[in-house]
This record gives C-alpha cells, structure tokens and sequence, in this order.
C-alpha cells in the first residue's frame, strides 16, 4: 500500500525533483482519501483548512460564473493555508479522484523540507498571475 502512494506521488509534477526520501516523508505525513463522482470537495467561502493535490481523477473548479478542469497534478489550498483564507471555488468530482490531503502544520513541514515544491508552486502563482494580466488587459483593449 506505502509503495503504491510513494509511485502515485512520484507521478505527480509537483513533487517530480523530490528525493525518494522526500517522497517517503511525504507518504508518511499526507492522507491518501478516495472521493466518488459527484462529490463536492470544499465549498467556495470555506476556511481553507489543508492542502490537497489531486492524484487520479477528475474535478470541476467553479466561482459561480466559469468552471475549470482539475486533473491529476493539480493542488488546493495552498494560497489559503499561507493567507489564513477563504476558498474562491467550489470543487466538485466529475469521476472517482484520489486526492493527497496535507494538514497546515504537513504543508508547512513539506515547503520547509523540501525548497523544490515551493519553487513549483510559486512558479504556479506567477503563470496564474500572468495569465490574469493578459486577460485583464484583453478585457480593457476591447472595451
């Protein structure tokens, strides 16, 4: 069962530079938790309350107005757990996921051990904010 999570982990692009102990450590401090379809995971306005990487499976992110495909690899939480914040979209399964749930103080040990997930996702943030720079500066040109 430990050898199964540790391969799911390896498979995943956010802990793709991790060490196989770092993989172990994080086997060791993070839940592996099935969801079925049809789920919701956490609600939009909800105290952020861990950090959750999607392993297999897939989810639907929604604010209310538009909706984005979750797929293995992507993560929630992590701009919450640093911000003490409110989640921003509620995510529902759309199939059978497995998710790597991590508790604050997991989360907070993982970006200490191990500076490489960090990296990832604050490289994550920055194309995120990017992205919404162009967006808002396509929006202006057109109005």
């Amino acid at each position: 069962m430990a050898d199964r999570k540790q391969n799911e982990i390896r498979q995943l692009g956010l802990f793709a530079g991790c060490r196989p102990d770092d993989v172990r450590w994080i086997a060791g401090v993070a839940d592996a938790v099935d969801v079925p379809a049809g789920q919701t995971i956490v609600r939009q306005g909800q105290r952020v309350r861990e950090f959750v990487v999607l392993m297999r499976g897939v989810a639907s992110a929604s604010n209310g107005a538009a909706a984005v495909v979750l797929s293995p690899g992507s993560y929630i939480g992590e701009r919450g757990l640093n911000e003490d914040g409110l989640h921003d979209r509620t995510i529902e399964t759309s199939s059978p996921v497995r998710l790597l749930v991590f508790s604050p103080g997991a989360y907070r040990g993982m970006l200490q051990r191990i500076p490489a997930v960090g990296r990832t996702l604050l490289a994550g943030k920055v194309s995120e904010l990017r992205t919404a720079h162009q967006d808002s500066r396509s929006l202006r040109a057109v109005s």
